[in-house]
């Protein structure tokens, strides 16, 4: 499935969504990008896997994911699902609702009642505007999606928990705490209490992907972030996120996302660089 939204956004739009209805359309891969992903759940179940987390989420529940966050979403054989997702950049809302939505990380809504109903009627406005635009409909965007997030956070609505606590979730969990420094299959099939080859088949069947390729883009990502957040040299990053040397992380990092390091740093400070200039501050919305 081609993602049109993600496209427009990696094109440059701060704001892009698209619904899609599908049955055994899972994703490939974990996979992570440099803006939000909300993701609206609007009939079916689904799974998803994101950071440590593996969570379930229903029809009328959604799922709110902050830039360079892993993850991944597929659902039970043969069940039909309809879902919006809805992508913004981090330009496209104030500074103040940028970092609470940062902090609060993965995040599972499940709302109710009278609050389901307005938060739905905000998506779908937000989605008439992507079916019918106009010379205005950029503004129109950045300003639904602030209303909905202000609502969001105002209120109080049961946020869910992960829908398993068993070893895989262990695994993930000790992979984000522990990326960088070297990690065996060994020591990981000690932590789950389980041999290796158990292990390992019971990661690929949640994040169909290896336990190696998944440490590595954890490991990539986390470099990414440390391009934004601090001054680092590339060795400096390199040994900070589990490399041994820095020609072992130029090959691999151009291997997961296509350039160097050094193209991808300079991409994204100028993308980035005037975040915290061009942003109001929406604190007394949020009272």
């Amino acid at each position: 499935m081609i993602d049109r939204a993600a496209l427009e956004m990696q094109m440059g739009a701060s704001v892009s969504s698209e619904r899609i209805s599908g049955v055994n359309d899972n994703m490939t891969q974990c996979h992570y990008h440099d803006f939000y992903e909300l993701y609206y759940l609007e009939d079916g179940e689904r799974y998803h896997v994101a950071g440590d987390r593996i969570t379930k989420i229903k029809a009328g529940e959604f799922i709110l994911f902050p830039p360079y966050v892993l993850h991944r979403s597929f659902g039970e054989k043969d069940v039909i699902f309809k879902r919006i997702v809805l992508y913004f950049s981090r330009t496209a809302i104030p500074s103040t609702l940028d970092e609470r939505l940062e902090s609060d990380g993965v995040v599972v809504f499940s709302p109710t009642g009278s609050v389901s109903n307005s938060l739905r009627t905000m998506i779908c406005r937000l989605r008439d505007e992507e079916d019918a635009p106009d010379k205005y409909s950029g503004i129109m965007k950045e300003s639904e999606l602030r209303e909905f997030l202000i609502s969001i956070l105002r209120s109080g609505m049961e946020r869910k928990r992960p829908a398993y606590e068993d070893r895989i979730t262990k695994i993930l969990s000790y992979l984000n705490n522990n990326y960088g420094k070297e990690i065996t299959l060994q020591e990981l099939g000690d932590v789950a209490n389980v041999s290796i080859y158990h292990l390992s088949r019971e990661f690929k069947r949640y994040t169909n992907t290896t336990i190696v390729e998944y440490l590595t883009k954890i490991r990539i990502l986390h470099a990414e972030r440390m391009f934004l957040e601090t001054d680092n040299n590339m060795t400096e990053i390199a040994y900070a996120t589990g490399f041994t040397n820095l020609n072992h992380f130029s090959r691999t990092f151009k291997q997961v996302t296509g350039e160097t390091p050094m193209t991808m740093k300079k991409r994204l400070r100028n993308k980035n660089g005037h975040v915290a200039d061009t942003r109001t501050d929406f604190k007394q919305y949020l009272t």
